[in-house]
């Protein structure tokens, strides 16, 4: 009789603890979907692609009368390779 009483004991803090369990997980589904909705919704405040590229082809024009070579024709930069490692490198597993 000791054990049977023991037994329900446990399987009354077993539901117990699924029910704490199962709303804390649903608390976490809460808070992503605030934070993301969050994350979303400051996108929004952003200036739009072409006025952002509308001032940035006005700097560039600006700046292409004062330079002492103004050319027609867009000019590429290609990198040069230095001598030092990479600063973000994967290691890996």
């Amino acid at each position: 009789m000791q054990d049977q009483t023991q037994i329900q004991i446990r399987d009354e803090n077993l539901r117990r603890v699924r029910r704490l369990t199962g709303l804390l997980a649903a608390l976490a589904a809460v808070a992503t979907a605030v934070f993301a909705g969050a994350a979303a919704s400051a996108t929004k405040h952003t200036t739009s692609s072409t006025q952002a590229d509308q001032s940035v082809a006005t700097l560039s024009s600006s700046s292409a009368t004062t330079s002492s070579t103004s050319s027609a024709t867009a000019s590429t930069q290609t990198p040069v390779a230095s001598g030092q490692e990479p600063v973000a490198v994967s290691g890996g597993s």
